[in-house]
């Protein structure tokens, strides 16, 4: 049955995604005044006023600030230093635009209560892979935004989303597209109510490299998912996966929630245009992937021969700390919850409508 194409809705609705509460772990915070202090500074002092991060931080508004505190709180602002350390100008725009798109307070939100695993399910292979193991670190450092890691991260908090799309078996092997492709698909899915933060795989270490007869890209996509609160599999308007994307459907266990959304080409292709002009600025630089360093490749390689490395038992979920202790749950444990920040949000507003109904 095909799945029902979702649209887009009121700019004021967002879709509520439950999160796995064992993905969950000390997160690194700055504090508001900390940010302001610095932003001052900068603006008093010309002689700090060269660097990138003085750069970044002068574009963005004490305002702005404010709510993103509001919004993602003492974590949410460690990002945004984070990213206005770690980019150059023109890449913190293109990262930082999406974000300024979704400060609002006045939201309402609908609950996601259907997923489509029925509709995606895992092939007999990741019954091999530790898909059990899950470290709160390593979900943290993968989605701190920016290019890194050989990703894509847009956004400051909320639900952990990898997204898979089908747009570059058609345009070819995401290049110096990657950026202006994954702007157009951000805006299309924030259109339809998802808020979070959005991961997407940019360029691959050496796509030949096989771990245990395993290719590594697909290893790392199902490790990537692991980690996640939800993938998100685009379709274009011809509503068919592409070669890569039935592959990473395989390697995606059947326990993270998986959703189909279909975007129509030309709408991506639009709002691609509509905002390349930092993604523009970013290709001309000469920075058009996030291409690994042999560091990174490596530290990756060791991860994944751990993910497919026989030794953990498979029959419980298996939680690693950050300070190396073991946690251990039944396999039905119910990871998967509503925050509880926004559950009281949906609360109000559930008993805004009883009452407006009872006028």
């Amino acid at each position: 049955m095909r799945s029902r194409r979702e649209t887009a809705m009121s700019p004021s609705t967002k879709l509520q995604i439950q999160t796995n509460v064992l993905l969950e772990g000390p997160e690194r915070t700055v504090s508001l005044e900390a940010a302001l202090v610095w932003k001052r500074a900068f603006a008093n002092v010309a002689s700090l006023g060269t660097s990138n991060f003085s750069h970044n931080l002068q574009s963005i508004s004490e305002w702005q600030l404010k709510e993103v505190n509001t919004i993602y709180g003492p974590s949410g602002l460690y990002k945004l230093v984070l990213l206005s350390v770690a980019e150059s100008p023109a890449r913190f725009t293109h990262f930082w635009d999406p974000v300024i798109s979704s400060l609002s307070k006045s939201s309402t939100y609908r609950y996601v209560t259907e997923y489509d695993n029925a509709k995606l399910p895992q092939a007999n292979c990741v019954n091999g892979f530790n898909s059990n193991v899950l470290m709160p670190a390593l979900s943290r450092d993968l989605y701190n935004p920016g290019c890194r890691h050989g990703t894509l991260v847009y956004g400051l908090g909320g639900p952990k989303i990898l997204i898979s799309h089908s747009f570059r078996d058609v345009d070819g092997e995401i290049s110096c597209e990657s950026y202006r492709i994954s702007a157009g698909i951000i805006r299309a899915l924030m259109a339809r109510g998802y808020t979070g933060t959005f991961l997407f795989i940019d360029d691959y270490f050496e796509s030949n490299l096989r771990i245990q007869g395993y290719q590594a890209p697909l290893l790392w996509f199902s490790m990537i998912s692991v980690h996640s609160d939800m993938v998100i599999f685009v379709r274009g308007s011809d509503e068919k996966f592409g070669r890569t994307q039935k592959k990473e459907i395989e390697v995606t266990p059947d326990r993270v929630q998986k959703k189909i959304v279909d975007i129509p080409r030309e709408e991506v292709h639009r709002l691609r245009e509509l905002h390349c002009t930092n993604s523009c600025a970013v290709n001309e630089k000469g920075a058009s992937t996030s291409r690994l360093s042999k560091m990174e490749a490596h530290t990756i390689e060791l991860l994944l021969r751990e993910y497919v490395r026989p030794g953990w038992p498979n029959d419980r979920l298996i939680k690693i700390e950050e300070s190396g202790k073991i946690r251990e749950y039944p396999l039905e444990y119910r990871a998967y919850r509503f925050s509880s920040s926004v559950s009281r949000v949906l609360r109000d507003n559930w008993r805004q409508w009883r009452a407006w109904r009872a006028r």
